[in-house]
């Protein structure tokens, strides 16, 4: 018996060739399209091409949102490299994305000089700092601490050194007794083991009246200098902040001397209150009593601001400050919602030396 075959459906006469693979009927060579992979009748190829051509334009168009997406992507990490960048080369560190810097003509004016009264000093150099000494010895320590500390201390404030050096190089000044240190010094009060003066750009030791370590003073004087000179002298800071962060600082290479003092006297300022905030300042006097008193009390209320809310803060409470903002306003600036004025402050302080 013969094979049927199937016929074109627009030519009866014609044997059909293929079928169609949308509709799947059967038609010659003349009535199917090829489109793609398959072949397509004349009623339905103009809808699989549209279909077709209408894929193609979608995949193109989310090709080319794609593209755009990271197109921006790039542009706006190579935007924020740019004005991270020229934030830190044009002002100086990490610093300049909270506040604002020092004037400049208290950051930039040239240190007092100390002139013929080092005439007798002999003087080594390092990368930061000019050491004028009599005794080798003790200026070889002193000299190689202080490198490996400058280093540490300006991490531990986060700030560069830039911040620091645009008055030149520290001096470090080793004096023999309290008589030269008075010659050099006439205002400065006897009996200290050393000093930071922010007009000289200078950390004096005196070697007579070390009875301990002196790198725990160098130490404690250079958290002091550089402290100085990132807040253009600090003049406007209170007292209990500054001896505060210099006695913090201390306390990481030799906490000692601040052990001994929380010892002696930490009970009594938790149960008294200690002196009210408003009227914590340096005692004018080297009586031991109420000098290990106020360096207690203020680094007992720094390493709370410190522990509590980081360093980075502390550092915009001192420029605030030295801008001229009132120690309230900044406050509350800087700490808001936790603390709002000294008042907050004092009153959060004595809960955790309590506790």
């Amino acid at each position: 018996m013969p094979e049927l075959r199937e016929h074109c459906r627009n030519h009866p006469i014609l044997e059909a060739d293929g079928r169609c693979a949308s509709c799947w009927g059967f038609f010659c060579d003349a009535c199917l399209d090829d489109i793609g992979e398959h072949r397509y009748c004349e009623t339905c190829a103009p809808e699989i091409q549209a279909k077709r051509d209408e894929a193609r334009l979608h995949s193109k168009e989310k090709k080319r949102q794609l593209d755009l997406r990271m197109l921006m992507y790039v542009l706006v990490l190579m935007l924020g490299v740019i004005i991270g960048g020229s934030l830190i080369m044009f002002n100086g560190g990490l610093d300049q994305f909270f506040a604002t810097y020092a004037p400049d003509y208290q950051v930039f004016n040239r240190p007092k000089s100390l002139g013929s009264n080092l005439d007798a000093f002999q003087l080594t150099e390092t990368k930061h700092f000019k050491v004028y000494f009599h005794d080798a010895a003790m200026a070889d320590r002193i000299t190689q601490s202080a490198e490996e500390r400058f280093a540490a201390i300006m991490s531990e404030f986060l700030i560069f050194e830039d911040d620091v050096m645009g008055r030149g190089k520290f001096n470090i000044l080793i004096v023999t007794d309290d008589a030269e240190f008075t010659k050099i010094f006439p205002d400065a009060l006897v009996g200290r083991v050393a000093m930071a003066d922010y007009e000289t750009k200078t950390i004096v030791m005196v070697a007579a009246n070390e009875t301990g370590d002196p790198l725990v003073n160098l130490t404690h004087e250079m958290a002091h200098a550089i402290f100085f000179e990132r807040m253009g002298g600090g003049t406007k800071i209170p007292d209990w902040i500054h001896e505060g962060l210099a006695s913090y600082i201390e306390s990481h290479y030799n906490s000692s001397q601040v052990d001994l003092r929380w010892t002696t006297f930490g009970a009594d300022i938790a149960q008294t209150g200690g002196q009210p905030l408003t009227s914590l300042s340096a005692p004018k006097t080297n009586n031991p009593e109420e000098v290990s008193r106020f360096y207690t009390q203020s680094y007992s209320v720094v390493r709370y601001l410190i522990d509590n809310y980081g360093m980075l803060k502390l550092m915009k409470l001192g420029i605030k400050l030295q801008s001229g903002k009132d120690i309230d306003k900044s406050l509350g600036e800087v700490y808001a919602p936790d603390i709002t004025n000294l008042s907050d402050l004092e009153t959060k302080w004595l809960v955790s030396i309590r506790t």
